[in-house]
Order: C-alpha cells, then structure tokens, then sequence
C-alpha cells in the first residue's frame, strides 16, 4: 500500500499529521482508563511519557519546524507537525529521527527491552531516569523486545 501522495512535496512547509504504531502493536505507551464517575483518558507509560517529551523537543532541535499537538494512546502515536520553512530533506526524515531517538531513549530509561536495556529483575532505578520515571513494566516491555519500539513507515 502506497501511503504517501506521490505528487506531493514532503520538504515544502505545510501541516502533517503523523501517525505512528508500536511494534508489534504492543499496548507499551499507556492504558486506557475508564473511571465510573470520570471520562476515559489514557494514562502515559513512563515509555510513553518519554515518547511524548522527545516530539516536544523536536522544535528545538529543528528551528523551520513545530510539534504542535500530540497524542499517545496505547498502542501508537499521533502528532501534527507544522514545517514553517522549506525542509533540506524531506520530511520523513524527521519522522525517522523521532522514532529512532524516542526507542533510544526508552532503552536508556530501561522502559525498552532490548541489548541496550538493564538486566532482567533489576531493582535499582532504571539508568538514566534520574528519579523522574517509574520502574520498568517488563510486562509490557520484554527484554528480548523488538529492535525498534516503532513499526517500519508512518
């Protein structure tokens, strides 16, 4: 399936709204939660949490772009990206750099398994948290993960 407009410059400014789901479709990112006296919500994962700190740092990192809204939900991601300025390269490179730093991160926080991860069981707190995060949930995080957090495309 082609996902993409084939005429369509992806380095001209515009809005894009960027979808991206978990490998493989793994509910890593949050929970749905339904309070009797309250309206559902999702309730972030530190995975997810991480994942939503790296969109909003994206501006900083590309100045001709904006992270404008996002949203987690269990299993995947949405976000709108706004280019105020002709891109270098297109834009999917950007998405790709998200994906890749948001899994590298999640690792360093001991949120991801994987080779780069903390030992299976390990009580201290997870590398790199600094406090801020919870412990991992291996539950929903394997320590034979998958390589990426993040199926291939967007």
């Amino acid at each position: 399936m082609h996902q993409r407009c084939w005429e369509h410059d992806y380095c001209a400014p515009c809005f894009y709204m960027i979808t991206l789901v978990t490998q493989p479709r793994r509910e890593c990112l949050g929970k749905l939660c339904t309070p009797p006296d309250a309206p559902p919500h999702i309730e972030r994962s530190g995975l997810g949490q991480v994942v939503l700190e790296v969109w909003q740092r994206t501006s900083t990192i590309y100045p001709g772009v904006e992270a404008c809204e996002a949203v987690v939900m269990p299993d995947h991601f949405h976000g709108l990206l706004r280019v105020k300025e002709r891109l270098p390269r297109p834009m999917g490179h950007l998405v790709k750099a998200f994906k890749r730093v948001s899994t590298n991160e999640g690792r360093s926080h001991g949120l991801l398994g994987g080779s780069r991860g903390p030992a299976r069981g390990s009580n201290g707190p997870a590398r790199g948290s600094k406090g801020l995060l919870p412990q991992p949930n291996w539950a929903a995080a394997p320590a034979a993960g998958p390589s990426s957090l993040w199926q291939p495309g967007f």
